[in-house]
Protein backbone atom coordinates (compact mmCIF):
# COMPACT_ATOMS: atom_id res chain seq x y z
CA UNK A 1 0.00 0.00 0.00
CA UNK A 2 2.72 2.57 0.45
CA UNK A 3 4.04 2.34 -2.94
CA UNK A 4 0.69 2.82 -4.04
CA UNK A 5 0.72 5.69 -1.68
CA UNK A 6 3.68 7.26 -3.06
CA UNK A 7 2.49 7.00 -7.06
CA UNK A 8 -1.10 8.73 -6.76
CA UNK A 9 -3.60 9.64 -5.19
CA UNK A 10 -5.85 7.70 -7.07
CA UNK A 11 -4.28 4.34 -6.53
CA UNK A 12 -4.00 4.51 -2.27
CA UNK A 13 -7.80 6.12 -2.67
CA UNK A 14 -9.08 2.57 -5.10
CA UNK A 15 -6.96 0.39 -2.25
CA UNK A 16 -8.51 1.47 0.73
CA UNK A 17 -12.05 1.53 -0.68
CA UNK A 18 -11.31 -2.38 -1.86
CA UNK A 19 -10.27 -2.85 1.71
CA UNK A 20 -12.83 -1.23 3.31
CA UNK A 21 -15.67 -3.04 0.95
CA UNK A 22 -13.94 -6.38 1.59
CA UNK A 23 -13.64 -6.07 5.44
CA UNK A 24 -17.65 -4.84 5.24
CA UNK A 25 -18.61 -8.28 2.75
CA UNK A 26 -17.49 -11.20 5.56
CA UNK A 27 -17.25 -13.69 2.13
CA UNK A 28 -14.92 -11.64 1.11
CA UNK A 29 -12.70 -12.58 3.89
CA UNK A 30 -9.88 -14.41 3.47
CA UNK A 31 -7.35 -16.59 5.55
CA UNK A 32 -4.48 -18.47 3.62
CA UNK A 33 -2.29 -16.63 0.35
CA UNK A 34 -1.83 -18.01 -2.47
CA UNK A 35 1.91 -18.66 -3.75
CA UNK A 36 0.88 -15.54 -5.71
CA UNK A 37 0.27 -13.22 -3.34
CA UNK A 38 3.00 -14.44 -0.86
CA UNK A 39 5.67 -13.90 -3.59
CA UNK A 40 3.95 -10.25 -3.85
CA UNK A 41 4.67 -9.90 -0.27
CA UNK A 42 8.34 -10.87 -0.60
CA UNK A 43 9.11 -8.54 -3.43
CA UNK A 44 8.90 -10.61 -6.02
CA UNK A 45 8.32 -8.24 -9.94
CA UNK A 46 4.84 -9.95 -11.11
CA UNK A 47 3.40 -9.15 -14.35
CA UNK A 48 -0.08 -6.93 -14.29
CA UNK A 49 -2.41 -9.62 -14.10
CA UNK A 50 -0.63 -11.55 -11.39
CA UNK A 51 -0.07 -8.75 -9.39
CA UNK A 52 -3.58 -7.10 -9.49
CA UNK A 53 -4.73 -10.45 -8.16
CA UNK A 54 -2.58 -10.64 -5.42
CA UNK A 55 -3.26 -6.82 -3.97
CA UNK A 56 -6.84 -8.02 -4.30
CA UNK A 57 -6.38 -11.42 -2.25
CA UNK A 58 -4.10 -9.00 0.40
CA UNK A 59 -7.09 -6.49 0.19
CA UNK A 60 -9.33 -9.55 1.67
CA UNK A 61 -7.10 -10.50 4.27
CA UNK A 62 -8.03 -11.10 7.81
CA UNK A 63 -5.74 -10.02 10.39
CA UNK A 64 -7.44 -9.17 13.39
CA UNK A 65 -8.14 -11.76 16.19
CA UNK A 66 -11.66 -9.92 17.80
CA UNK A 67 -14.70 -8.18 16.44
CA UNK A 68 -13.26 -5.02 18.30
CA UNK A 69 -9.95 -4.68 16.44
CA UNK A 70 -12.21 -5.10 13.10
CA UNK A 71 -14.52 -2.50 13.79
CA UNK A 72 -11.34 -0.24 14.73
CA UNK A 73 -9.94 -1.03 11.76
CA UNK A 74 -13.01 -0.24 9.56
CA UNK A 75 -13.39 2.82 11.40
CA UNK A 76 -9.57 3.82 10.76
CA UNK A 77 -10.35 2.97 7.00
CA UNK A 78 -13.37 4.83 6.34
CA UNK A 79 -11.83 7.83 8.07
CA UNK A 80 -8.91 7.52 5.29
CA UNK A 81 -11.00 7.32 2.60
CA UNK A 82 -13.24 10.26 3.85
CA UNK A 83 -10.12 12.20 3.46
CA UNK A 84 -8.64 11.03 0.38
CA UNK A 85 -11.89 12.00 -1.06
CA UNK A 86 -11.83 15.18 0.19
CA UNK A 87 -8.27 16.17 -0.98
CA UNK A 88 -9.35 19.24 -3.14
CA UNK A 89 -5.89 18.93 -5.88
CA UNK A 90 -4.20 16.09 -6.96
CA UNK A 91 -0.61 18.00 -7.86
CA UNK A 92 0.69 15.26 -9.85
CA UNK A 93 -2.36 14.39 -11.79
CA UNK A 94 -2.38 18.11 -12.06
CA UNK A 95 0.72 18.16 -13.89
CA UNK A 96 0.32 15.38 -16.18
CA UNK A 97 -2.81 17.21 -17.28
CA UNK A 98 -1.13 20.47 -17.82
CA UNK A 99 1.67 18.46 -19.16
CA UNK A 100 -0.59 17.06 -21.77
CA UNK A 101 -2.53 20.26 -22.91
CA UNK A 102 1.23 22.51 -23.45
CA UNK A 103 2.31 19.31 -25.64
CA UNK A 104 -0.66 19.24 -27.91
CA UNK A 105 -1.04 23.05 -27.91
CA UNK A 106 2.56 23.73 -29.22
CA UNK A 107 3.40 20.55 -30.66
CA UNK A 108 -0.10 19.39 -32.42
CA UNK A 109 1.68 16.39 -34.80
CA UNK A 110 3.68 15.14 -31.11
CA UNK A 111 2.44 11.76 -29.90
CA UNK A 112 2.71 10.69 -26.08
CA UNK A 113 3.02 7.05 -24.85
CA UNK A 114 1.88 7.54 -21.64
CA UNK A 115 2.28 4.97 -18.64
CA UNK A 116 1.07 4.16 -15.02
CA UNK A 117 2.02 1.33 -12.62
CA UNK A 118 -1.69 0.05 -11.32
CA UNK A 119 -4.64 -0.09 -13.14
CA UNK A 120 -6.45 2.15 -10.48
CA UNK A 121 -4.39 4.98 -11.51
CA UNK A 122 -5.29 4.60 -15.26
CA UNK A 123 -8.71 4.59 -14.84
CA UNK A 124 -8.19 7.53 -12.02
CA UNK A 125 -6.48 9.34 -14.58
CA UNK A 126 -8.99 8.88 -17.15
CA UNK A 127 -11.63 9.85 -15.31
CA UNK A 128 -9.83 13.18 -14.01
CA UNK A 129 -8.97 14.48 -17.66
CA UNK A 130 -12.59 13.50 -18.57
CA UNK A 131 -13.60 16.99 -19.90
CA UNK A 132 -10.59 17.74 -21.74
CA UNK A 133 -10.72 18.67 -25.44
CA UNK A 134 -8.12 15.79 -26.43
CA UNK A 135 -9.75 12.83 -24.07
CA UNK A 136 -11.18 11.78 -27.42
CA UNK A 137 -7.59 10.65 -28.92
CA UNK A 138 -6.99 8.73 -25.84
CA UNK A 139 -5.52 5.23 -26.44
CA UNK A 140 -5.79 2.51 -24.05
CA UNK A 141 -3.66 -0.72 -23.01
CA UNK A 142 -3.79 -2.69 -19.75
CA UNK A 143 -3.62 -6.26 -19.21
CA UNK A 144 -7.73 -7.21 -20.28
CA UNK A 145 -7.05 -5.77 -23.52
CA UNK A 146 -6.78 -9.15 -25.66
CA UNK A 147 -3.89 -9.52 -28.87
CA UNK A 148 -6.35 -8.32 -31.53
CA UNK A 149 -7.74 -5.43 -29.76
CA UNK A 150 -3.94 -4.12 -28.28
CA UNK A 151 -3.07 -4.67 -32.58
CA UNK A 152 -5.66 -2.21 -33.68
CA UNK A 153 -5.12 0.21 -30.86
CA UNK A 154 -1.15 0.35 -31.89
CA UNK A 155 -2.09 0.36 -35.75
CA UNK A 156 -4.41 3.15 -34.59
CA UNK A 157 -2.03 4.97 -32.89
CA UNK A 158 0.96 4.62 -35.68
CA UNK A 159 -0.86 5.27 -38.25
CA UNK A 160 -3.87 7.08 -37.10
CA UNK A 161 -5.18 10.43 -35.82
CA UNK A 162 -5.37 9.71 -31.92
CA UNK A 163 -2.04 11.03 -30.21
CA UNK A 164 -2.61 9.80 -27.00
CA UNK A 165 -1.87 6.00 -25.63
CA UNK A 166 -2.13 5.85 -21.88
CA UNK A 167 -0.81 1.96 -21.07
CA UNK A 168 -0.10 0.19 -17.90
CA UNK A 169 3.22 -2.18 -18.39
CA UNK A 170 0.74 -4.34 -20.39
CA UNK A 171 1.84 -2.00 -23.65
CA UNK A 172 5.45 -2.89 -22.40
CA UNK A 173 6.65 -5.22 -24.28
CA UNK A 174 5.22 -7.08 -27.50
CA UNK A 175 4.32 -3.37 -29.32
CA UNK A 176 6.25 -1.19 -31.43
CA UNK A 177 5.69 2.41 -31.33
CA UNK A 178 8.94 3.87 -33.36
CA UNK A 179 8.12 5.00 -35.92
CA UNK A 180 4.85 7.39 -34.87
CA UNK A 181 6.16 8.27 -31.04
CA UNK A 182 9.29 9.48 -29.10
CA UNK A 183 7.83 11.40 -26.17
CA UNK A 184 7.30 9.38 -23.71
CA UNK A 185 5.69 10.12 -19.61
CA UNK A 186 5.49 8.28 -16.64
CA UNK A 187 2.85 9.13 -14.65
CA UNK A 188 3.98 6.03 -12.04
CA UNK A 189 7.58 4.14 -11.92
CA UNK A 190 8.14 0.79 -11.57
CA UNK A 191 11.29 0.21 -9.05
CA UNK A 192 12.95 -2.35 -11.01
CA UNK A 193 14.97 -0.45 -13.72
CA UNK A 194 14.66 -3.64 -16.06
CA UNK A 195 10.87 -2.69 -16.64
CA UNK A 196 11.74 0.94 -17.21
CA UNK A 197 13.69 0.06 -20.04
CA UNK A 198 11.16 -2.12 -21.26
CA UNK A 199 8.71 0.90 -21.59
CA UNK A 200 11.84 2.89 -23.07
CA UNK A 201 11.82 -0.11 -25.32
CA UNK A 202 8.71 0.78 -27.42
CA UNK A 203 9.92 3.98 -28.71
CA UNK A 204 13.75 3.69 -28.30
CA UNK A 205 14.70 1.35 -30.72
CA UNK A 206 15.80 0.64 -34.59
CA UNK A 207 14.01 2.89 -36.80
CA UNK A 208 13.81 5.48 -34.31
CA UNK A 209 14.73 9.03 -36.03
CA UNK A 210 14.27 11.25 -32.97
CA UNK A 211 15.74 12.01 -30.21
CA UNK A 212 13.72 10.20 -27.49
CA UNK A 213 12.20 11.95 -24.54
CA UNK A 214 11.14 10.40 -21.31
CA UNK A 215 9.55 12.83 -18.45
CA UNK A 216 9.11 11.17 -14.78
CA UNK A 217 6.37 12.45 -12.96
CA UNK A 218 7.47 12.34 -8.74
CA UNK A 219 6.63 13.67 -5.82
CA UNK A 220 8.85 15.95 -4.49
CA UNK A 221 10.85 15.29 -0.78
CA UNK A 222 9.58 11.87 -0.67
CA UNK A 223 11.37 8.60 -0.27
CA UNK A 224 10.27 7.59 -4.25
CA UNK A 225 11.98 10.47 -5.29
CA UNK A 226 15.48 10.46 -3.53
CA UNK A 227 15.71 6.71 -3.74
CA UNK A 228 14.43 6.60 -7.58
CA UNK A 229 17.00 9.13 -8.78
CA UNK A 230 19.55 7.68 -6.54
CA UNK A 231 18.90 4.15 -9.02
CA UNK A 232 19.10 5.97 -12.04
CA UNK A 233 22.44 8.21 -10.90
CA UNK A 234 24.01 4.33 -9.98
CA UNK A 235 22.49 2.65 -13.34
CA UNK A 236 24.18 5.34 -15.50
CA UNK A 237 27.27 4.85 -13.62
CA UNK A 238 27.65 1.82 -14.01
CA UNK A 239 26.48 1.41 -17.35
CA UNK A 240 29.25 4.40 -18.23
CA UNK A 241 32.00 2.13 -16.94
CA UNK A 242 30.75 -1.57 -17.79
CA UNK A 243 28.35 -0.50 -21.33
CA UNK A 244 26.60 -3.38 -21.01
CA UNK A 245 22.88 -2.17 -20.75
CA UNK A 246 21.60 -6.31 -19.53
CA UNK A 247 24.24 -7.02 -17.11
CA UNK A 248 24.22 -3.60 -15.38
CA UNK A 249 20.40 -3.92 -14.85
CA UNK A 250 20.66 -7.15 -13.59
CA UNK A 251 22.64 -6.07 -10.95
CA UNK A 252 18.99 -4.84 -9.37
CA UNK A 253 17.03 -7.99 -10.08
CA UNK A 254 17.15 -9.73 -6.88
CA UNK A 255 16.90 -6.29 -4.36
CA UNK A 256 13.80 -5.70 -2.99
CA UNK A 257 13.69 -2.54 -2.79
CA UNK A 258 9.64 -2.39 -1.42
CA UNK A 259 11.10 -4.13 1.85
CA UNK A 260 13.70 -1.94 2.30
CA UNK A 261 11.50 1.41 1.74
CA UNK A 262 9.02 -0.71 3.97
CA UNK A 263 11.76 -1.58 6.62
CA UNK A 264 12.92 1.93 6.69
CA UNK A 265 9.55 3.43 7.75
CA UNK A 266 8.76 0.93 10.04
CA UNK A 267 11.91 1.47 12.42
CA UNK A 268 11.20 5.07 11.98
CA UNK A 269 14.83 5.60 9.42
CA UNK A 270 15.17 8.61 7.57
CA UNK A 271 15.31 8.00 3.58
CA UNK A 272 19.24 8.73 3.19
CA UNK A 273 19.23 5.15 5.73
CA UNK A 274 17.56 3.59 3.11
CA UNK A 275 19.63 5.12 0.38
CA UNK A 276 23.09 3.99 1.96
CA UNK A 277 21.70 0.10 2.48
CA UNK A 278 21.07 0.28 -1.32
CA UNK A 279 24.40 2.47 -2.77
CA UNK A 280 26.12 -0.98 -0.32
CA UNK A 281 24.36 -3.89 -2.14
CA UNK A 282 25.03 -2.29 -5.57
CA UNK A 283 28.32 -1.78 -5.43
CA UNK A 284 28.75 -4.84 -3.70
CA UNK A 285 27.16 -6.24 -7.01
CA UNK A 286 29.30 -4.12 -9.25
CA UNK A 287 32.26 -5.52 -7.86
CA UNK A 288 30.94 -9.24 -8.28
CA UNK A 289 30.30 -8.27 -12.27
CA UNK A 290 33.56 -6.54 -13.02
CA UNK A 291 35.44 -9.45 -10.92
CA UNK A 292 33.89 -11.97 -13.34
CA UNK A 293 34.19 -9.57 -16.99
CA UNK A 294 37.52 -9.51 -15.83
CA UNK A 295 37.76 -13.68 -15.70
CA UNK A 296 35.72 -14.37 -18.48
CA UNK A 297 37.26 -11.40 -21.37
CA UNK A 298 33.70 -10.42 -22.00
CA UNK A 299 33.10 -7.45 -24.69
CA UNK A 300 30.64 -6.49 -22.19
CA UNK A 301 29.45 -3.51 -24.92
CA UNK A 302 28.39 -6.34 -27.47
CA UNK A 303 24.69 -6.45 -26.35
CA UNK A 304 22.22 -4.89 -24.63
CA UNK A 305 18.61 -6.33 -23.42
CA UNK A 306 16.58 -4.96 -26.68
CA UNK A 307 19.50 -6.61 -28.48
CA UNK A 308 19.12 -10.00 -27.04
CA UNK A 309 15.26 -9.90 -26.93
CA UNK A 310 15.85 -9.67 -30.72
CA UNK A 311 18.51 -12.14 -31.18
CA UNK A 312 16.49 -14.70 -29.09
CA UNK A 313 13.70 -14.11 -31.90
CA UNK A 314 15.62 -14.54 -34.61
CA UNK A 315 16.82 -18.13 -33.18
CA UNK A 316 13.29 -19.53 -32.39
CA UNK A 317 12.31 -18.37 -35.94
CA UNK A 318 14.94 -19.69 -37.23
CA UNK A 319 13.81 -23.14 -37.94
CA UNK A 320 10.73 -21.41 -39.91
CA UNK A 321 13.42 -19.88 -42.01
CA UNK A 322 16.45 -22.67 -42.49
CA UNK A 323 14.22 -25.84 -41.98
CA UNK A 324 14.74 -28.79 -39.29
CA UNK A 325 18.23 -30.21 -38.46
CA UNK A 326 16.99 -33.19 -41.23
CA UNK A 327 16.41 -30.71 -44.03
CA UNK A 328 19.83 -29.11 -43.46
CA UNK A 329 21.18 -32.44 -43.86
CA UNK A 330 19.52 -33.69 -46.33
CA UNK A 331 19.90 -30.35 -48.66
CA UNK A 332 23.80 -30.53 -48.11
CA UNK A 333 23.91 -34.64 -48.97
CA UNK A 334 22.46 -33.95 -51.90
CA UNK A 335 23.61 -30.85 -53.23
CA UNK A 336 27.12 -31.82 -52.30
CA UNK A 337 26.65 -35.33 -54.56
CA UNK A 338 24.75 -33.54 -56.98
CA UNK A 339 27.49 -31.29 -57.74
CA UNK A 340 29.99 -34.02 -58.15
CA UNK A 341 31.11 -34.69 -54.56
CA UNK A 342 30.68 -37.22 -51.66
CA UNK A 343 29.28 -37.36 -48.18
CA UNK A 344 30.12 -39.80 -46.05
CA UNK A 345 28.64 -40.86 -42.10
CA UNK A 346 30.88 -41.17 -40.01
CA UNK A 347 29.27 -42.40 -36.74
CA UNK A 348 25.85 -41.33 -34.81
CA UNK A 349 25.56 -37.10 -35.68
CA UNK A 350 29.16 -37.00 -37.32
CA UNK A 351 29.90 -36.79 -40.89
CA UNK A 352 32.44 -36.27 -43.40
CA UNK A 353 32.49 -34.33 -47.16
CA UNK A 354 34.63 -34.20 -50.29
CA UNK A 355 33.27 -30.29 -51.55
CA UNK A 356 33.20 -30.07 -54.70
CA UNK A 357 34.84 -27.24 -56.52
CA UNK A 358 34.54 -23.78 -55.29
CA UNK A 359 32.35 -24.83 -52.22
CA UNK A 360 35.32 -24.84 -49.67
CA UNK A 361 36.95 -21.77 -48.82
CA UNK A 362 40.19 -20.83 -50.69
CA UNK A 363 43.33 -22.44 -50.13
CA UNK A 364 41.61 -24.77 -47.88
CA UNK A 365 41.37 -29.06 -48.37
CA UNK A 366 38.53 -30.07 -50.37
CA UNK A 367 38.05 -33.04 -47.34
CA UNK A 368 35.71 -31.01 -44.73
CA UNK A 369 34.74 -32.14 -41.38
CA UNK A 370 34.11 -33.90 -38.98
CA UNK A 371 30.97 -32.29 -38.86
CA UNK A 372 28.26 -32.21 -37.49
CA UNK A 373 24.04 -30.68 -37.77
CA UNK A 374 23.20 -31.48 -33.92
CA UNK A 375 23.95 -28.16 -32.21
CA UNK A 376 24.03 -30.12 -28.59
CA UNK A 377 26.67 -32.77 -30.14
CA UNK A 378 29.04 -29.70 -30.92
CA UNK A 379 29.09 -28.18 -27.66
CA UNK A 380 30.23 -31.42 -26.20
CA UNK A 381 33.26 -32.05 -28.85
CA UNK A 382 34.99 -28.95 -29.08
CA UNK A 383 36.95 -30.96 -32.21
CA UNK A 384 33.47 -31.34 -33.86
CA UNK A 385 32.38 -28.41 -36.06
CA UNK A 386 29.21 -27.47 -36.10
CA UNK A 387 27.43 -27.06 -39.44
CA UNK A 388 24.85 -24.75 -38.58
CA UNK A 389 22.76 -22.50 -41.27
CA UNK A 390 24.81 -19.66 -41.78
CA UNK A 391 28.01 -21.52 -42.19
CA UNK A 392 30.54 -20.02 -44.91
CA UNK A 393 30.29 -23.83 -46.50
CA UNK A 394 26.46 -24.09 -46.26
CA UNK A 395 25.84 -20.26 -47.50
CA UNK A 396 28.47 -20.86 -50.49
CA UNK A 397 26.54 -24.44 -51.36
CA UNK A 398 23.75 -22.78 -51.32
CA UNK A 399 23.89 -20.18 -53.53
CA UNK A 400 25.07 -22.57 -56.29
CA UNK A 401 22.20 -24.54 -55.80
CA UNK A 402 20.18 -20.68 -56.44
CA UNK A 403 22.55 -20.06 -59.67
CA UNK A 404 22.17 -23.81 -61.37
CA UNK A 405 19.37 -24.39 -63.32
CA UNK A 406 19.18 -27.62 -61.08
CA UNK A 407 17.94 -24.80 -58.51
CA UNK A 408 15.36 -23.38 -61.17
CA UNK A 409 13.76 -27.18 -62.33
CA UNK A 410 13.36 -29.95 -60.40
CA UNK A 411 11.62 -33.97 -60.81
CA UNK A 412 8.94 -35.50 -58.63
CA UNK A 413 7.73 -38.51 -58.70
CA UNK A 414 4.33 -39.08 -56.73
CA UNK A 415 1.80 -41.65 -56.15
CA UNK A 416 -1.13 -38.88 -56.05
CA UNK A 417 -0.27 -37.64 -59.32
CA UNK A 418 -2.43 -39.68 -62.25
CA UNK A 419 -1.04 -37.93 -64.91
CA UNK A 420 2.64 -36.07 -65.98
CA UNK A 421 2.58 -32.71 -65.59
CA UNK A 422 4.44 -29.45 -64.41
CA UNK A 423 4.12 -27.90 -61.45
CA UNK A 424 4.97 -24.05 -61.50
CA UNK A 425 5.92 -21.71 -58.40
CA UNK A 426 4.86 -18.35 -58.57
CA UNK A 427 5.55 -15.35 -56.82
CA UNK A 428 2.69 -12.88 -56.66
CA UNK A 429 2.80 -9.50 -54.88
CA UNK A 430 0.34 -6.70 -54.29
CA UNK A 431 1.46 -2.59 -53.64
CA UNK A 432 -0.67 0.25 -52.32
CA UNK A 433 -0.37 3.32 -53.96
CA UNK A 434 2.69 4.15 -51.47
CA UNK A 435 4.76 1.63 -52.56
CA UNK A 436 4.14 -0.53 -49.91
CA UNK A 437 4.33 -4.35 -50.34
CA UNK A 438 0.25 -5.28 -48.67
CA UNK A 439 0.78 -9.11 -49.43
CA UNK A 440 2.69 -11.51 -51.25
CA UNK A 441 3.06 -15.19 -51.75
CA UNK A 442 3.58 -18.38 -53.51
CA UNK A 443 1.00 -19.73 -55.69
CA UNK A 444 1.86 -23.47 -57.08
CA UNK A 445 0.17 -24.64 -60.16
CA UNK A 446 -0.19 -28.02 -61.35
CA UNK A 447 -1.11 -28.17 -65.03
CA UNK A 448 -1.19 -32.10 -66.84
CA UNK A 449 -0.04 -32.21 -69.95
CA UNK A 450 -3.19 -33.68 -71.46
CA UNK A 451 -6.11 -31.91 -70.77
CA UNK A 452 -3.70 -28.62 -69.82
CA UNK A 453 -6.52 -28.12 -66.83
CA UNK A 454 -4.29 -25.99 -64.37
CA UNK A 455 -5.12 -26.60 -60.63
CA UNK A 456 -3.62 -25.06 -57.36
CA UNK A 457 -4.96 -27.40 -54.43
CA UNK A 458 -2.88 -30.29 -56.46
CA UNK A 459 0.30 -27.69 -56.95
CA UNK A 460 0.26 -27.33 -52.93
CA UNK A 461 0.31 -31.01 -52.52
CA UNK A 462 2.73 -31.18 -55.18
CA UNK A 463 5.13 -29.02 -53.12
CA UNK A 464 4.43 -30.43 -49.84
CA UNK A 465 4.78 -33.94 -50.91
CA UNK A 466 8.38 -36.20 -51.10
CA UNK A 467 9.31 -37.45 -54.12
CA UNK A 468 9.72 -41.08 -54.32
CA UNK A 469 13.18 -42.85 -55.67
CA UNK A 470 12.43 -44.24 -58.57
CA UNK A 471 13.25 -44.47 -62.36
CA UNK A 472 11.21 -41.97 -64.55
CA UNK A 473 9.28 -43.19 -67.44
CA UNK A 474 11.15 -42.04 -70.36
CA UNK A 475 7.85 -41.54 -72.50
CA UNK A 476 6.16 -39.28 -69.59
CA UNK A 477 9.54 -37.09 -68.79
CA UNK A 478 8.84 -36.96 -73.30
CA UNK A 479 5.01 -35.85 -73.31
CA UNK A 480 5.81 -33.55 -70.71
CA UNK A 481 8.76 -31.96 -71.92
CA UNK A 482 7.14 -31.78 -75.66
CA UNK A 483 4.21 -29.71 -73.63
CA UNK A 484 6.18 -27.64 -71.96
CA UNK A 485 5.09 -23.86 -74.29
CA UNK A 486 1.60 -24.85 -73.61
CA UNK A 487 1.35 -25.99 -69.98
CA UNK A 488 3.22 -23.05 -69.63
CA UNK A 489 0.47 -20.75 -70.80
CA UNK A 490 -1.94 -22.18 -68.76
CA UNK A 491 -0.80 -22.12 -65.99
CA UNK A 492 -0.39 -18.04 -66.35
CA UNK A 493 -3.77 -17.79 -67.46
CA UNK A 494 -4.89 -19.47 -64.15
CA UNK A 495 -2.50 -16.94 -62.13
CA UNK A 496 -3.62 -14.05 -63.78
CA UNK A 497 -7.52 -15.07 -62.36
CA UNK A 498 -5.99 -15.67 -59.32
CA UNK A 499 -4.12 -12.27 -59.19
CA UNK A 500 -7.35 -10.58 -60.22
CA UNK A 501 -9.47 -12.66 -57.46
CA UNK A 502 -6.87 -11.78 -54.66
CA UNK A 503 -6.72 -7.79 -55.92
CA UNK A 504 -10.31 -7.52 -55.89
CA UNK A 505 -10.67 -8.70 -52.69
CA UNK A 506 -7.60 -6.87 -51.03
CA UNK A 507 -9.16 -3.52 -53.13
CA UNK A 508 -12.85 -4.26 -51.03
CA UNK A 509 -11.25 -4.59 -47.84
CA UNK A 510 -9.13 -1.59 -48.46
CA UNK A 511 -12.12 0.77 -49.59
CA UNK A 512 -13.73 -0.53 -46.03
CA UNK A 513 -10.71 0.57 -44.34
CA UNK A 514 -9.97 3.95 -46.00
CA UNK A 515 -13.95 4.81 -45.76
CA UNK A 516 -13.71 4.09 -41.83
CA UNK A 517 -10.72 5.94 -41.65
CA UNK A 518 -12.03 9.09 -43.68
CA UNK A 519 -15.05 9.22 -41.55
CA UNK A 520 -12.80 9.09 -38.79
CA UNK A 521 -10.46 11.60 -39.91
CA UNK A 522 -13.61 13.98 -41.07
CA UNK A 523 -14.42 13.60 -36.96
CA UNK A 524 -11.49 14.76 -36.00
CA UNK A 525 -10.60 17.37 -38.04
CA UNK A 526 -14.35 18.73 -37.41
CA UNK A 527 -13.83 18.34 -33.82
CA UNK A 528 -10.33 20.12 -33.82
CA UNK A 529 -11.94 22.76 -35.74
CA UNK A 530 -14.28 23.65 -33.35
CA UNK A 531 -12.11 23.68 -30.75
CA UNK A 532 -10.02 26.03 -32.14
CA UNK A 533 -12.36 28.58 -33.33
CA UNK A 534 -13.64 28.31 -30.09
CA UNK A 535 -10.09 29.91 -28.49
CA UNK A 536 -9.90 32.70 -31.50
CA UNK A 537 -14.25 33.80 -30.94
CA UNK A 538 -12.98 34.02 -27.19
CA UNK A 539 -9.82 36.14 -27.90
CA UNK A 540 -11.77 38.13 -29.96
CA UNK A 541 -14.34 39.24 -27.37
CA UNK A 542 -11.53 39.93 -25.16
CA UNK A 543 -10.09 42.16 -28.30
CA UNK A 544 -13.19 43.84 -27.89
CA UNK A 545 -13.19 44.31 -24.34
CA UNK A 546 -9.67 46.05 -25.05
CA UNK A 547 -6.99 43.46 -24.55
CA UNK A 548 -4.39 43.24 -26.92
CA UNK A 549 -5.05 39.18 -28.48
CA UNK A 550 -3.46 40.16 -32.01
CA UNK A 551 -0.39 37.47 -30.97
CA UNK A 552 -3.12 34.79 -29.58
CA UNK A 553 -5.42 35.23 -32.49
CA UNK A 554 -2.55 35.18 -35.39
CA UNK A 555 -1.71 31.49 -33.04
CA UNK A 556 -4.99 30.14 -33.12
CA UNK A 557 -5.38 30.92 -37.54
CA UNK A 558 -2.15 29.25 -38.05
CA UNK A 559 -2.83 26.45 -35.72
CA UNK A 560 -6.12 25.99 -37.67
CA UNK A 561 -4.24 26.48 -41.41
CA UNK A 562 -1.85 23.76 -40.00
CA UNK A 563 -4.69 21.67 -39.08
CA UNK A 564 -6.27 22.10 -42.65
CA UNK A 565 -2.94 20.97 -43.82
CA UNK A 566 -2.50 18.11 -41.79
CA UNK A 567 -5.46 16.60 -42.74
CA UNK A 568 -5.80 17.22 -46.25
CA UNK A 569 -1.99 15.28 -46.06
CA UNK A 570 -3.59 12.50 -44.56
CA UNK A 571 -6.59 11.98 -46.82
CA UNK A 572 -3.74 12.02 -49.84
CA UNK A 573 -1.91 9.51 -48.05
CA UNK A 574 -5.47 7.92 -47.32
CA UNK A 575 -6.57 8.32 -51.16
CA UNK A 576 -3.10 6.76 -52.01
CA UNK A 577 -3.61 3.70 -49.72
CA UNK A 578 -6.89 2.68 -51.31
CA UNK A 579 -5.14 1.94 -54.61
CA UNK A 580 -4.00 -1.63 -55.15
CA UNK A 581 -1.40 -2.50 -57.81
CA UNK A 582 -0.88 -6.27 -58.90
CA UNK A 583 2.88 -6.43 -59.69
CA UNK A 584 3.95 -8.99 -62.85
CA UNK A 585 3.91 -12.73 -61.58
CA UNK A 586 7.26 -14.45 -61.68
CA UNK A 587 8.06 -18.08 -61.95
CA UNK A 588 10.90 -18.73 -59.51
CA UNK A 589 10.99 -22.51 -60.34
CA UNK A 590 9.04 -25.46 -61.69
CA UNK A 591 9.08 -29.58 -61.44
CA UNK A 592 8.31 -31.80 -64.07
CA UNK A 593 5.73 -34.12 -61.85
CA UNK A 594 5.32 -37.56 -62.71
CA UNK A 595 2.99 -40.53 -61.62
CA UNK A 596 4.55 -43.80 -60.36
Amino acid sequence: MWVRKVSSVGAIHATLRRRLDDLLDEEAETEVLSDEARAYLDGEDLDEDDKQHAEDEIAGLTVTSTDEQLQEEIDTLRDLVSLAEDLPVDSKAQKVRRFISQLLEEQPDEKLLLFTEYRDTLDYLLEYVQDEPWTDEILVIHGDVDKDERTRIEDEFNRGQSRLLFATDAASEGIDLQHSCHTMANYELPWNPNRLEQRIGRIHRYGQEEEVKVWNFLFDDTRESEIFEMLQTKVEEIRSQLGNTADVLGILDDIDVDSLIMESIENDEPPSATKEELEEMIEERQRTLEEWYERSLVDTSTFDAESRRQIQEVVDESEDVYGSEGDIRGFFERAVEAFGGEFENRGTNLYQAELPDGINSPGQDATFGPFTFDRDFAMDHEDITYLAPDTDVLQRLMARVLEDERGEVGLKLLPFVDTPGITYNYRVAFEDGTGDVIREETIPVFVDAAQEDAQQALGERVVEGDSVAAKPDIDDLRTVLDAQSGLRAAADRYVSVRVNEIKNHLQEKRYEETARELENLEEYAQAERERIESFIEEYERKADAGSDMDIAIRGQQERLEQLEHRIETRREELRRREQIISLAPEVENYSLTLPL
